[in-house]
This record gives structure tokens, C-alpha cells and sequence, in this order.
């Protein structure tokens, strides 16, 4: 009878475990601290799913954020405004009077009313003065698709200003790819949406760089700001509470990999990086310790750190800097520098290349087949 008995209760016992371990189990707190539990589902505020065993070795945080974001408006507040360069156009292609915002977008043929820049490996600026201060949803770019020519789209900052000294940089995700505007005599004039913003201001700058041989534009906008909408997006903080992405960790992560979309049937309007070794002479590497800012954000790691300035990246490469926060702190993405730094690479070896023909040359023409050259 005890045998039994054992047995019954070991096969309830049993049971029951495998019940617990698919049951889902709900933490109402919007704050979970140093815990280990056991293996399951368990569902944290605003559906952060963890699945199988559950450690916490820091503060995890959920948190919904609020976003105010401009829809509808559009109107174009810089239709015959005036405007500023940081560097004047090339004297092929000059800014015959306002022509970027004359309202004219140069569906016509090559070169039309383009106003364009040869790259010299550093960013330029155009600052658009709108009069008075006003409200701001977003701004549009038109560019031109010239291949023949070298020309392609840009990388742009956009930053604002109301006294034309203090500028915000606004990390601005485009509304939509780049689109064909109108296409005539083997020219694309392209177009392409920032808008959400939500900010006033008089004073625009478009912060342009361009890794092609040149840079053609026809015209800029500024878009006036419509409806004022509230967006809310659940994030996840590992070590903070007040996460800035989908997941934010304040501190050191570590896995096996890190995997990046980048098949090619996601991509489109696909173009070669060129002219890349000149603006690496921007950037400038550099070891440095954590500033006691840093480490009121609670982010801040140990011991001594290396790496590069983000507004030095920012001028040259924008693509690879974004911001955190209202106060728009830069972040660097370390990962796609990758790519400017192969084809940094690449370019060094086309030039050491081009010098050993011109020197195999030069040793042909003046009789030193066997010659060569020591450095010690």
C-alpha cells in the first residue's frame, strides 16, 4: 500500500511540474531586480517574452515612451527663401540665384539648373534662412542621378537654429527610400522625405557629404509641421530606466555574435563607396577615460578606453552616427565602419599599384632593370 502511495504521488508530483514549468508567468512590476527563476515563459511588463531560464544579474527595466511626431502640414517654407554655403558650388556648375529654392527641380537636360560641388573628401553645408521663426515637420532633398557624371545621392544631417549659432542635429529617419522625382536625357533628379519633426526654429542647415566624384542638387524644402500626434513604443533598459532604443544595455554585453541584416534583396539604389581615404584624414583615433557626465548616465565602463570622436565622424560620414536622448548625445555604429575601412584599404592599394607600374616605368626608361631601392 505505502508503494503504492509513493508511487501515486511521485506521478502527481511529476505532473504537476510539468504544468508549472508551461505555465506563463506574469511579473506585474515595472521594475524586476536581481532574480533567477526557474525554467518557463515569463512575460515582463509590456510583452518583454523571456523563454526557458530566466537570470538577471542587473536592474531590468520596461518602459513605455511617448513621442510627439508631426503628420499632415507639408507646405514649403523655404520657397524663395535665401541662403548660405559653407563652401561655394564649383564653377562648372554655380548657384546662378537661388536656385535651390526657387521651386524648380531641373527636369530638364544635362547639366540644367543643378547646382553641384566636386568632392574634396570633407562635408559642406547649406543653411536656409526661413525669415522668422517657424514651425517645423520635416524637410525633402532632390538630388541628381547622373552616372556619367559621378554623381550620386548624398549622406545629409539636418540641424536647426533660431539665432544661426546654437544648431541641434536632428537624427531624422527618412520617410521613404530615395524616389524618382523625373527622369530625362539619362538623368535622375531623386527626392527623398525627412519628416516627424517636430521643432521650431529659423534657420535649417542641411549638412551634406558625398563619397562620389560629385554632388548635384536642384533643389531643397523645408516642410511646414501639421497635426501633432503622440506615438508609443514599449523599450526594454538593462541597467538603465530610462532606455533610448528597443533595447538599451548600460554597460558591457557579450555574445558568441552579433548577426546584421545585410542580404541583398533589402537593399536598393545601391552604390560603390569611393573617395574614402581623404576623410579618414578627418577622423582621428583617440584613447581617452569616461567623462563624469558619462557616468551620471550610469553607462560608463571601467578602465581606460579607446576609440573616436562622433562629431568628427559625424562631418564625414553621418550615415554611421546617430542620437540618444533630448540632449542628442552621439553614438557611433563601430560596426559598419568596417566597410569604409576595407575600402580605405582598397583605395591604398590602387595607389600603391599605380606607384609601382609609374616606377617599373621609370626603371625601364633609364636603364635600371636591376635597381633597387634600400631604405636602411
Amino acid at each position: 500500500m505505502q508503494n503504492k502511495l509513493f508511487f501515486c504521488l511521485l506521478l502527481l508530483f511529476s505532473l504537476l511540474s510539468q504544468v508549472i514549468e508551461a505555465a506563463i508567468v506574469t511579473h506585474p512590476a515595472s521594475q524586476i531586480t536581481v532574480s533567477t527563476f526557474g525554467s518557463g515563459d515569463y512575460i515582463f511588463p509590456n510583452k518583454l517574452t523571456v523563454s526557458g531560464d530566466a537570470t538577471l544579474m542587473s536592474t531590468l527595466y520596461t518602459k513605455q515612451v511617448s513621442e510627439q511626431v508631426s503628420q499632415g502640414g507639408g507646405t514649403n517654407l523655404a520657397l524663395g527663401k535665401s541662403y548660405t554655403y559653407s563652401r561655394q558650388p564649383d564653377g562648372s556648375y554655380p548657384d546662378n540665384g537661388g536656385e535651390l529654392t526657387d521651386g524648380s527641380y531641373g527636369c530638364g537636360n544635362w547639366p540644367g539648373p543643378f547646382v553641384g560641388w566636386q568632392n574634396d573628401g570633407n562635408s559642406y553645408s547649406v543653411t536656409i534662412d526661413l525669415g522668422s521663426i517657424q514651425s517645423i515637420g520635416g524637410t525633402k532633398i532632390f538630388d541628381v542621378y547622373h552616372p556619367p557624371q559621378g554623381s550620386g545621392h548624398p549622406g545629409v544631417v539636418f540641424s536647426t537654429s533660431t539665432d544661426n549659432s546654437n544648431f541641434i542635429n536632428w537624427d531624422i529617419t527618412p520617410t521613404a527610400d530615395w524616389a524618382n522625382y523625373c527622369t530625362t536625357s539619362s538623368i535622375w533628379v531623386m527626392t527623398r522625405s525627412y519628416t516627424g519633426l517636430v521643432v521650431t526654429a529659423r534657420y535649417v542647415r542641411f549638412t551634406i557629404s558625398n563619397s562620389l566624384q560629385w554632388l548635384h542638387l536642384s533643389e531643397l524644402e523645408v516642410l511646414s509641421s501639421g497635426e501633432i500626434v503622440t506615438n508609443t513604443y514599449n523599450r526594454v533598459g538593462i541597467g538603465t530606466s530610462t532606455p533610448a532604443y528597443n533595447l538599451d544595455i548600460a554597460g558591457t554585453a557579450q555574445a558568441s555574435t552579433f548577426q546584421t541584416s545585410s542580404d541583398e534583396r533589402f537593399k536598393s539604389n545601391v552604390l560603390p563607396l569611393t573617395g574614402v581615404l581623404p576623410k579618414l584624414n578627418n577622423i582621428h583615433p583617440v584613447s581617452f577615460d569616461w567623462s563624469d557626465l558619462y557616468k551620471t548616465l550610469g553607462r560608463a565602463t571601467p578602465g581606460r578606453q579607446v576609440g573616436l570622436i562622433a562629431q568628427d565622424v559625424e562631418k564625414v560620414f553621418p550615415e554611421l552616427v546617430s542620437s540618444l536622448g533630448a540632449e542628442r548625445y552621439r553614438d557611433i555604429d563601430y560596426g559598419r565602419m568596417s566597410a569604409i575601412l576595407l575600402q580605405a584599404i582598397k583605395e591604398q592599394q590602387a595607389e600603391l599599384e599605380t606607384l609601382r607600374t609609374e616606377l617599373a616605368q621609370f626603371k625601364a626608361c633609364n636603364g635600371l632593370k636591376n635597381y633597387s631601392y634600400n631604405t636602411k
